[in-house]
């Protein structure tokens, strides 16, 4: 049976007075963390268990202890740090954020981060990770009450907490011998191929890591569901960060520069426009499918789709019949294509300059 402290019930009631407002940000942190977030002026709201130094610059905010224990003395105690912060509703604003996690032990902490924008909206983004007795883990968290914009919260990456996480989900028996040393040498290997700059070869070593993930998931003798999750969450971002991309896109994309297509992707009610001057390399047996705007204009620096290789042949491009499909391609080439364009009846699809090579 659990109890909540008086300090939950005053900031309980502080919400429900708060919440009557657009701009509202609540974020509440359980398990082993204290957090400290840090808006684009550097001023910050939170306590730094390292100096032991709360910090409440941030106007409207309020940092501190949400609810504790149990009246079961068996039970582990938890604890939940919340942040709030109330923007005035009379103007526009949009804010980044840095949200710095702090280890005060070796475990697991999570939370969520309330975002209301309008009386009648809001968003709930969680977060779930291992940390260690004064270890970082940074995120990035962008709000504002334009409700034409969604608020994001994304964890920050490098091979450093790549590591860290491997290590604590070790430690926590979260993932276990030798599948833990199986990871740790992939990730040695990224380390290496990142300090040459093959981005390329960088790419494969992660997705081998996410091959180890997937071949353990689900038996509890190499990894539990806990260790899946965030090291998924790490490696995925690490890929991605490498401009690799795969799955859905359903918000406005721009490709630029060289481009990495891992697994199909496929382009839903929205637009994916590719810069002038981008090559956009395709896995083996990748695609990219059509079901919203495909503005590919090279005009100005041609465009090229090819394999990753000249000996890797991928799918080419599917345009669905649909009254939303739309591809504009210009000064671009295909090559190494199975089929380089594949047109639904009736889509709409132009081309000016344009090239198919050994498709």
């Amino acid at each position: 049976m659990r109890w909540r402290s008086p300090w939950f019930l005053l900031i309980f009631l502080s919400q429900i007075s708060w919440s009557q407002r657009s701009g509202h940000v609540h974020i509440a942190c359980n398990g082993v963390a204290h957090f400290i977030i840090t808006d684009s002026l550097g001023r910050r709201a939170g306590f730094d268990p390292r100096i032991g130094v709360k910090y409440e610059e941030i106007p409207n905010s309020g940092y501190g202890l949400a609810c504790c224990g149990s009246i079961d003395t068996s039970e582990a105690v938890e604890e939940a740090w919340e942040f709030m912060f109330l923007e005035s509703v009379d103007a526009l604003f949009t804010e980044k954020y840095a949200i710095e996690f702090i280890g005060r032990g070796r475990g697991i902490y999570s939370g969520d981060v309330y975002a209301q924008q309008t009386l009648s909206r809001w968003t709930t983004l969680r977060f779930r990770g291992v940390i260690d007795s004064l270890e970082s883990v940074f995120y990035k968290f962008t709000f504002t009450n334009d409700s034409s914009q969604l608020p994001t919260l994304r964890k920050v990456v490098d091979t450093t907490t790549f590591r860290q996480d491997l290590n604590n989900c070790y430690h926590l028996n979260l993932v276990r011998s030798p599948l833990y040393q199986n990871l740790a040498t992939e990730i040695r290997k990224v380390d290496s191929l990142l300090a040459l700059g093959d981005t390329l070869a960088t790419i494969r070593e992660l997705l081998q890591f996410e091959n180890l993930l997937e071949q353990a998931s689900g038996d509890t003798t190499k990894i539990m569901h806990d260790g899946y999750k965030i090291l998924k969450e790490d490696a995925s971002i690490l890929v991605t960060a490498l401009n690799a991309w795969r799955g859905t896109i359903t918000q406005s994309a721009t490709w630029s520069n060289t481009v990495y297509v891992v697994a199909d992707v496929e382009i839903i009610g929205t637009t994916l426009t590719i810069a002038p001057g981008t090559t956009v390399k395709f896995f083996e047996n990748t695609g990219l499918t059509v079901s919203g705007i495909l503005a590919a204009d090279g005009s100005s620096g041609r465009i090229t789709l090819t394999g990753i290789s000249s000996s890797v042949f991928w799918n080419g491009i599917s345009v669905l019949s649909s009254c939303h499909a739309t591809a504009n391609l210009a000064y671009a080439s295909i090559q190494n294509a199975g089929i380089a364009i594949a047109v639904g009846i009736l889509a709409p699809v132009s081309s000016e300059h344009f090239s198919v090579l050994n498709s």
